[in-house]
């Protein structure tokens, strides 16, 4: 195991340290590690204040203002010996330059390049070689030679190339242990959405107890408003809960007695009693924590290519290098063969290559973020242009993520059948009283039609089914509303008629499941004993969705949803579409394995999504893409975001990540030529170490000036 803070291998925990809990500290549920190799780890964590990953990107920041201000100034001095700016001076007072450029470059030797060098020599170990092992390489040559020519008097330090290897590199570090760090923190505010205490049914006592103290088989009590603490089934009750944060879906979803609810969903109306079935590390909300922690630590296949170069690049760097030194010591001049093996170890220094994907994709970037597209990575980019397919997300991301009125059906025939605006204005002053969504719905229609409402006495709402109340109707020998008798007037769904005795005709039965099909929430309202019609809601389809699926098809991507809604209203949507590829309803969970099915058969895949019950399939996808209204760790998250929420920006894209790519496979191909070409120069004597670290940068400075776009 490792210190988080200088990845050198952690001691074995004091007993003192086991018995009274100080190696750790318990946080959301699990325990955090805080154990350090030394007292100067120690002493950052005191400074710094942060655990986790927010604490190893603190450290790093430390360890890099450290490292530029020496470096600074060891390059400082150095650029003037290179400029023979103290020509002329006594041999003593070079030779005090010299030993100060030690004195500085040290620390950064330490500092910064300690953890490479670790790694290095545990892959030498195994012989195996990564990209550490050549910044170790080129970083470490530097040191060890300029040292050697500091402490024997002779000329030619070469400090400052070690150090700016070791900083650039430490840079890329911090950005990426920065960006996990932002993600953590987002997990963090996630977890904060679980409830803190429940109450407790115990021996027909009620008790409020924390919910670290509830045992699987404990029965709780949630309230309306409340929060439901754990995963459980409902024993008693009856309630309609908003499991918006676990599958998207942007209506509540009706609850009985044997459902399944979940841990942090928000109960709207009932009261219910829940035994809990799943409780802590097990509960859905745990889960999708662990699910997207899992996922970003396993996703990196760019890397795993550039270590299996590396494996082969640095051995045959070490034997270019000996030769070299070889072939120059067998002539007879061994520092003439201690300084061209050198120059070959700098020139073959990874900075150019690992700098020409970066910079070559740094203006299409920012092309991208001026189109309300933010692209994370370099790498991001790459893999959008080996994509096979995109999975989407239909509430929030292929819908606009709210219930609205899309129709009613009122039948030709029965006794004293309402007009249409009659029959709104009855639903909305019935829902006028309710808090429920497709209620606020109704009465937001009925507003901008400028309908009347009408008054209600007996209001009562019946959780998980409906609301009633007496309302006064007019009739047909009264010509205004709202002056005929007081009559039972109900609205909620067909369950609530059936118990209330209201009569349900064959063709408005036949209506209602021709709404379903068409992915509709169906709502019955009647009044004088029977139903007189029925409401239809659905969530809309965004207006550039249809444009944005076809682009996407002409880029020959196969294209699926994944959605925790209802099946029929995610087949409606795919309908719409002309997305064949559904599967609905789906928990977070079930959404990565999907994803991970159609990985395992070869396929690179990309995912769209907005909200937080989004995440682990975003995480788990080749890419994540996140809508622009979507929640922060859905954005954490994310390889994309889409500002705005156009789904037409994905295509666009993905056709500019491929237009960058073909140019970033020319950058790397022509550093790839420039550094061959200079191992070859250097081995040769025509490239001193100066000329080399001269040449390393230089060939930054090619990929950069590259054309990207």
């Amino acid at each position: 195991m490792l210190c988080k803070h200088c990845q050198l291998p952690l001691p074995p925990p004091r007993r003192q340290e086991a018995r009274d809990g100080r190696a750790g500290e318990r946080e959301g549920g699990r325990i955090q590690e805080d154990r350090f190799c030394c007292y100067g780890c120690y002493l950052a964590y005191r400074l710094v204040g942060n655990q986790g990953e927010e604490g190893e990107a603190s450290w790093i920041l430390i360890k890099l203002g450290a490292g530029v201000f020496f470096s600074m100034n060891a390059m400082m001095f150095n650029l003037l010996l290179y400029l023979e700016y103290f020509q002329g001076m006594s041999a003593d007072l070079r030779a005090a330059i010299h030993y100060l450029l030690f004195a500085l470059s040290t620390p950064v030797m330490f500092l910064l390049g300690f953890p490479f060098l670790y790694k290095a020599g545990q892959g030498l170990l195994r012989t195996s070689f990564t990209m550490d092992s050549l910044i170790a390489l080129g970083a470490l040559s530097a040191y060890l030679y300029s040292t050697y020519t500091t402490f024997t008097g002779q000329s030619g330090v070469y400090f400052d190339t070690g150090n700016m290897i070791l900083v650039l590199v430490t840079l890329g570090r911090f950005l990426e242990a920065k960006a996990k760090a932002r993600t953590s923190e987002s997990l963090r505010r996630f977890l904060q959405l679980s409830v803190s205490e429940a109450t407790l049914l115990r021996d027909g006592e009620e008790h409020r107890v924390p919910v670290q103290d509830i045992r699987v088989g404990d029965v709780v009590k949630i309230l309306p408003g409340e929060k439901i603490p754990v995963d459980g089934k409902i024993i008693e009750g009856e309630t309609w809960v908003d499991e918006s944060m676990l599958t998207g879906e942007s209506r509540p979803v009706q609850k009985g007695r044997g459902d399944e609810v979940f841990g942090a969903t928000l109960n709207h109306e009932g009261y219910i009693l829940v035994e809990a079935v799943h409780v802590g590390e097990d509960t859905v909300l745990s889960q999708i924590v662990k699910l997207i922690e899992k996922a970003q630590l396993s996703r990196a296949p760019l890397q795993k290519l550039v270590d299996k170069i590396s494996n082969l690049f640095v051995p045959v760097i070490l034997g270019v290098a000996l030769m070299t030194f070889m072939a120059w010591a067998f002539r007879g001049n061994l520092e003439a063969a201690l300084l061209n093996s050198l120059a070959v170890l700098l020139i073959s220094c990874p900075c150019a290559l690992g700098l020409a994907t970066p910079m070559a994709a740094c203006i299409s970037l920012g092309r991208a973020a001026e189109e309300g597209v933010l692209i994370r990575t370099g790498e991001a980019l790459e893999k959008l242009t080996q994509l096979h397919a995109i999975f989407f997300d239909k509430t929030g991301t292929l819908t606009q993520g709210r219930m609205v009125f899309s129709g009613l059906w009122l039948p030709a025939s029965g006794f004293r059948p309402p007009t249409e605006d009659q029959f709104l204005s009855v639903a909305a002053s019935l829902e006028a009283c309710s808090e429920h969504s497709v209620g606020k719905s109704i009465v937001e229609v009925v507003r901008q039609r400028n309908l009347p409402f009408y008054n209600i006495s007996e209001f009562k709402v019946t959780p998980g089914m409906g609301v009633q109340g007496k309302i006064k109707i007019m009739t047909e020998s009264q010509g205004e509303p709202g002056i005929g008798p007081w009559l039972p007037a109900y609205i909620g769904n067909e369950r609530y008629f059936r118990e209330n005795h209201l009569a349900l005709s064959e063709s408005l039965l036949l209506e209602r499941e021709r709404f379903q099909s068409e992915g509709k929430t169906v709502v019955f309202c009647g009044w004088g004993g029977e139903a007189k019609g029925i409401l239809g809601f659905s969530d809309e389809i965004r207006k550039e969705a249809p444009q944005a699926i076809e682009s996407c098809r002409r880029l020959g991507l196969e294209l699926f949803i994944l959605s925790g809604d209802h099946p029929l209203a995610a087949q409606s949507v795919g309908k719409a579409l002309n997305i064949s590829a559904v599967q609905a309803p789906l928990l977070p969970s079930e959404k990565v394995k999907a994803i991970q099915g159609v990985q395992r058969a070869g396929y690179r895949v990309a995912m769209v999504g907005d909200g937080m019950n989004d995440a682990p399939a975003l995480a788990q996808a080749d890419v994540g893409i996140a809508m622009g209204s979507g929640t922060d760790l859905a954005k954490e998250t994310a390889d994309l975001s889409i500002l705005g929420g156009d789904l037409r920006k994905i295509p666009w894209g993905i056709e500019l990540a491929i237009t960058t790519y073909r140019k970033i496979k020319g950058n790397l191909f022509w550093a790839f030529i420039y550094n061959v070409l200079g191992i070859a120069l250097a081995a040769m004597g025509v490239l001193t170490p100066v000329l080399s670290a001269t040449a390393m940068i230089l060939s930054s400075l090619c990929v950069i000036a590259t054309p990207s776009g």
